[in-house]
């Protein structure tokens, strides 16, 4: 790693400036207007005042950006709405592995809960669970449920290798 700035670096000063470039005629005119303070403190007032809400704007578009682009909706499992609402059964999956320990079950236990129409790799069974909100991937989830000596040993978004 070296130090100094890099294009991805200056990125979000430059965006800063590109959002103070309007607050500052804006602020302005707001000062000119109602007769806000004159010369060198106007001024500093000015820069001051745009620097910071550009910075503002900036840091709450970001993190809003992040909120959006990690939600993650959570929802109660069931198995009325497991096996009737395949595409949102990534929504129960956190639910499922708190409340109902998958460990130690039989696969006729497994299918009993979960439904028949899973799909198998090597000694693990899985289910598509739908599309959780992502901005990287483009295939739908699945949870494996896997296998050793006809006992689950291990549940989540990953077979036995």
């Amino acid at each position: 790693m070296t130090g100094g700035l890099t294009m991805i670096n200056l990125i979000p000063l430059f965006i800063i400036l590109l959002l103070a470039v309007p607050l500052y005629f804006l602020f302005r005119r707001f000062l000119e207007k109602h007769n806000i303070l004159s010369g060198r403190k106007r001024t500093y007032l000015l820069l001051l005042s745009v620097l910071l809400t550009a910075v503002v704007i900036y840091t709450v578009f970001v993190f809003g950006a992040l909120q959006l682009a990690f939600y993650y909706p959570r929802g109660d499992f069931t198995v009325r709405e497991w096996k009737e609402d395949p595409g949102n059964r990534y929504t129960l999956v956190d639910s499922l592995l708190k409340d109902h320990s998958l460990i130690g079950m039989t696969r006729e236990d497994v299918i009993e809960l979960l439904g028949s129409d899973f799909g198998e790799s090597g000694s693990s069974l899985f289910y598509d669970i739908g599309y959780p909100p992502s901005i990287v991937s483009l295939e739908p989830d699945r949870f494996y449920v896997n296998f050793d000596r006809g006992k689950v040993i291990s549940a989540g978004d990953r077979p036995l290798e």
